[in-house]
C-alpha cells in the first residue's frame, strides 16, 4: 500500500475512577464500557508507543492537558477568536464552532494548538519511521470541503508533516514523506464505497515501512490517491525529512483558513503503526 508511509516515562497505574491521575483507559467517563448497561469492564486502551493523548477532560479553562504520560508533556492552548467558537462539551469533548454553523474553508475559527513545534512526537516518529494517528470525533456535517483539518502537524496550508483532513463524504490524509511533496501530496483520500457520517467515529492512521492504513471504525477502509497517482513501491518514503519546527494543532491550519467544524473525544499520536487488534482494542476501549 501506499507509502512505506524522548525518553519514556512508564505510564500511571490504572487507578479508581475516584482517583484524580491519568485517566488513559477511559475509566469512568461516559461511553467507555462494553454494553450499553455498564456491565462489561473497562477494556484497556493500547499504550505502547503512545506519545500523547488528548481526552478533553478539563471542562473549563483554555488548556488541554497531555495524558501520556510520556515527558515531557504537550499541552494544547486554545485559541478563541471573537464569535468565541471553542466551546467544551459536557460529560467530556471540545467542539469547534456551534452545531449549527455553517462554514466556510476561509473562515477564521478558534484552533488548539502547542505552545511551539511538536517536537517529542516529531522526534520519536522520525527515528522510528512509523506512526499511528488516533481520533475519536463527530462532524456537524459532511458538507465541509477544503479539505478541513481535524488533526494536523504543518506550517499552514502549503506544508506539513502529517494531516487529517475531511473532505465532504472523504477522509484524507496527507503525510509528508521522501516519495511526496512537502504537502503530503498526493494525498491518501477514502473512496466513495465510504461515505463519512455527521456521528461519532473512530479514525486511525497508520503508517510503516508496510505501507500506510485507514481504519474507520475498526473497519480497514480503501483509500486512492487524489492525485490520480498509482500506488506503487516508487511512492513509497522515509519520515526523516519531517519539519523540526511544526506544531500540533486541532481544528484548523496555522493558517487559520482550513477550519473543520465538529466535536473531538479524544487524539492520540503513537510512534509505531498499530495493527488491527489494537486498532480494535481502542476502538472498543472508547473514549
Amino acid at each position: 500500500m501506499f507509502l512505506l508511509p524522548p525518553q519514556r516515562i512508564p505510564l500511571f497505574p490504572l487507578l479508581s475512577c475516584l482517583s484524580a491521575v491519568l485517566l488513559i483507559s477511559g475509566c469512568g467517563r461516559e461511553g467507555t464500557t462494553n454494553d450499553e448497561d455498564g456491565s462489561s469492564p473497562i477494556v484497556n486502551r493500547s499504550e505502547e508507543g503512545l506519545l500523547v493523548l488528548y481526552r478533553f477532560l478539563e471542562g473549563q479553562g483554555d488548556i488541554v492537558e497531555d495524558l501520556s504520560g510520556v515527558e515531557p508533556p504537550l499541552p494544547l492552548a486554545i485559541s478563541r477568536n471573537e464569535k468565541n467558537e471553542i466551546a467544551w462539551v459536557s460529560g467530556g469533548g471540545i467542539r469547534a464552532t456551534p452545531e449549527d454553523y455553517k462554514i466556510d474553508v476561509s473562515s477564521m475559527v478558534g484552533t488548539l494548538s502547542s505552545a511551539g513545534p511538536a517536537t517529542k512526537i516529531i522526534d520519536a516518529i522520525k527515528t522510528n519511521g512509523s506512526f499511528s494517528v488516533e481520533i475519536w470525533g463527530k462532524p456537524t456535517n459532511v458538507e465541509q470541503l477544503g479539505p478541513v483539518r481535524l488533526v494536523s502537524i504543518s506550517g499552514g496550508n502549503g506544508s506539513r508533516n502529517v494531516t487529517i483532513g475531511h473532505a465532504g463524504p472523504a477522509y484524507d490524509f496527507r503525510i509528508r514523506t521522501t516519495k511526496v511533496n512537502k504537502n503530503g501530496l498526493p494525498s491518501l483520500r477514502t473512496k466513495d464505497s465510504f461515505q463519512a457520517k455527521a456521528e461519532l467515529t473512530h479514525i486511525v492512521l497508520t503508517y510503516s515501512d508496510s505501507g500506510g492504513k485507514v481504519y474507520i471504525d475498526g473497519e480497514l477502509v480503501d483509500w486512492f490517491f487524489y492525485e490520480g497517482v498509482e500506488p506503487g513501491p516508487d511512492l513509497i518514503g522515509g519520515l526523516e525529512n519531517w519539519d523540526d519546527s511544526f506544531p500540533l494543532i486541532l481544528f484548523n491550519e496555522t493558517s487559520g483558513d482550513r477550519a473543520w467544524t465538529g466535536e473531538l473525544y479524544l487524539v492520540a499520536f503513537y510512534d509505531r503503526a498499530l495493527d488491527s487488534e489494537e486498532v480494535m482494542q481502542n476502538l472498543h476501549a472508547k473514549f
